[in-house]
């Protein structure tokens, strides 16, 4: 009974590990005061997790369309950058238990929207929700100093983005109608969380 004992101990662990990994916010060296430049950074905009069932058809059409014009009427020189989320290792797991398998390494459908993809300067793999952690997102963002932050979830992904990258001296805009949350009860919250941190929301 014992080893029972420590074994589901262990695997408790893990799994709370796991998840705090998952969750945790990055840090990292300050953007140089020479950077300038505007990015847009759209976040998991992924077949996988619009189709999930965890946003309304309609919700996520109307918010797509919204983020495709958002693009195309940036100003010139803005760089347009797209976050994949791909799970991978202890990372897959919590994502089978407790997202239904989407966005899996190797699945189609994990692919960035067409849309998405086609104007996007640069595509960067991530596996856990901060874009920063583990990716070569500061390089793509080299010069950057403002960046619309758009995507999904906004209770995780965009969250932990979006609290790296204040982290590290980026001026961060969120605009709540290109932000989706599959819960939609913590919106407010997590939008005034996020605001506080020091996010400008804008419409």
């Amino acid at each position: 009974m014992i080893w029972l004992s420590l074994a589901a101990l262990a695997l408790l662990l893990w799994f709370a590990t796991t998840v705090w990994r998952i969750r945790r916010v990055s840090t990292g060296p300050q953007i140089p005061a020479e950077a300038t430049g505007k990015a847009i950074l759209v976040v998991d905009m992924q077949p996988a997790f619009l189709a999930s069932g965890a946003y309304e058809d309609a919700e996520a059409e109307l918010m797509l369309q919204n983020l495709l014009a958002h693009i195309d009427a940036a100003e010139a020189g803005t760089r347009i950058i797209a976050l994949k989320q791909e799970w991978r290792g202890s990372g897959a797991v919590i994502a089978r238990l407790l997202g239904g398998g989407a966005g899996l390494a190797g699945q189609p459908d994990t692919e960035v929207h067409p849309e998405i993809a086609r104007r996007a300067d640069v595509i960067v793999t991530k596996h856990w929700q901060d874009g920063f952690s583990g990716t070569a997102l500061s390089e793509a963002l080299e010069g950057i100093a403002t960046l619309d932050i758009t995507g999904l979830d906004g209770e995780h992904c965009v969250r932990a983005t979006t609290l790296a990258a204040l982290k590290r001296g980026y001026q961060i805009t969120l605009a709540p109608s290109l932000v989706l949350f599959a819960q939609q009860k913590k919106r407010a919250a997590q939008l005034a969380a996020l605001q506080n941190a020091g996010a400008k929301l804008a419409d």
